[in-house]
């Protein structure tokens, strides 16, 4: 019996510090969980607002258009599972939301990547200092009929106009307006002007 009491606080210790060590596994889980959960729901929404990208169309209106399908198919399970009716009908808006999604993968192709990001140094306003682009030049071919302007800005007056595919050579990058939209100095045949660099497709590297 004295042998068991002896080796009883050393039993505790080790217990307490397992205790702690588990803790501590836990708290290293949580901040990975953590990041892993703001990964995805910040490249989630990006990859959704690029997907729902409809140059004639305003972002809210392409949104909505989207959460009226979402909405229509959680309708449709509430009345299915109260009505009792038939579980079938849960694919009819299913089916109308992937070809939504699948029709705008194709126009817009989301997951595309061109090039490196360049970080703006300031959001809030159009001062921030312009980055050069890398050697060799960069030419970008428009998505559609675009307006090229004096400035970074709609308000700014129109130089002139480009047709759909046109490739224009990147002169400066790095332009943001109040709302946080980029745009390109572009040039073209020796004329140089501003485009919201949503119009913009990267096309090919050049000297």
């Amino acid at each position: 019996m004295l042998s068991m009491d002896k080796d009883k606080p050393s039993k505790i210790f080790l217990l307490i510090l397992l205790g702690a060590f588990l803790l501590y596994l836990l708290y290293l889980f949580l901040i990975w969980l953590g990041k892993v959960y703001v990964f995805l729901g910040y490249n989630s929404f990006f990859f959704l607002d690029n997907l729902l990208a409809i140059t004639l169309f305003n972002p809210v209106v392409m949104w909505g258009v989207f959460g009226l399908f979402i909405g229509s198919m959680v309708g449709i399970i509430i009345a299915v599972k109260k009505f009792k009716l038939n579980y079938n009908l849960v694919f009819y808006p299913l089916t109308l939301v992937i070809l939504f999604l699948s029709l705008l993968g194709f126009i817009n192709k989301p997951a595309e990547f061109y090039g490196n990001y360049n970080p703006p140094l300031k959001l809030n306003n159009i001062t921030a200092e312009p980055i050069e682009p890398s050697v060799p030049k960069n030419f970008y071919s428009l998505k559609t009929m675009v307006n090229v302007r004096t400035g970074p800005t709609t308000f700014d007056s129109i130089i002139f106009t480009l047709q759909k595919g046109t490739e224009v050579e990147l002169v400066k990058k790095g332009f943001y307006n109040k709302n946080r939209n980029e745009w390109f100095k572009i040039k073209y045949k020796d004329q140089e002007g501003y485009v919201n660099s949503k119009f913009l497709k990267h096309s090919r590297f050049g000297y």
